[in-house]
């Protein structure tokens, strides 16, 4: 079960839509998507959203406003809310808070068993993380789309903060622990978030996916 290990002020939620009705989206959400989109890409859209509206229902939102998109495609979520959601196949999943020590949240779901088409490995990780990747061949393609993901999470976090592009190799991830990686990044992206701050993010592995996740602090 995916279930990441996020402290209560936290609120988690994940959907298998396998088990439940079709998702649907709020008609302010539904006209946000392109009158071209393809089948599976409205069904994801419409089942992050759910999975938003579930996770910020519980925090109190009755009823959940429309999650709606900024000019770099982010969601805007409410005011002094932290939130990310993320979906793969038919899995949809978001995490959200209002908690004010909290500044950030990234939230990333990657399938497992999907071939990789070539080899990303050199793309997203520097030479430390790339011997980590190879340490064990037989869990290579597992552990470079964590790596992946785990920097996507990362991204989802930290955007929305400094509203500026930066690359895979601008965070450098060191493991710690079963299911931990110390991040920290390479080079200043705003005053917020310094060259060399870092931070802890973690992972669940089951047989099919993994989900990553990201959670940056205030510093006090």
């Amino acid at each position: 079960m995916l279930s990441p290990a996020f402290p209560p002020e936290i609120i988690f939620k994940l959907l298998d839509f396998r088990d439940l009705t079709p998702p649907t989206a709020l008609p302010a959400e539904e006209s946000l998507l392109s009158e071209r989109a393809i089948e599976k890409r409205i069904f994801q859209f419409r089942a992050g959203r759910a999975a938003a509206r579930a996770a910020l229902e519980q925090l109190g939102f009755k009823p959940a406003p429309p999650l709606l998109r900024g000019p770099q495609g982010e969601p805007l979520w409410p005011a002094n809310v932290k939130a990310s959601i993320t979906h793969c196949d038919q899995l949809a999943a978001a995490a959200a808070t209002i908690a004010p020590e909290i500044k950030g949240i990234g939230l990333d779901l990657e399938g497992l068993r999907r071939p990789l088409r070539y080899n990303i490995c050199s793309y997203i990780a520097c030479p430390s993380e790339q011997e980590w990747i190879e340490t064990l061949p037989k869990e290579q393609t597992t552990r470079t789309i964590t790596m992946f993901s785990v920097k996507e999470s990362i991204y989802k976090a930290l955007f929305p903060i400094c509203l500026q592009f930066f690359g895979f190799k601008d965070v450098v991830l060191t493991p710690t622990k079963p299911g931990t990686f110390l991040a920290r990044l390479v080079k200043t992206l705003c005053p917020e978030l310094p060259a060399n701050l870092e931070f802890e993010v973690g992972y669940t592995l089951s047989a099919e996916y993994v989900l990553t996740h990201a959670t940056l602090y205030n510093q006090i």
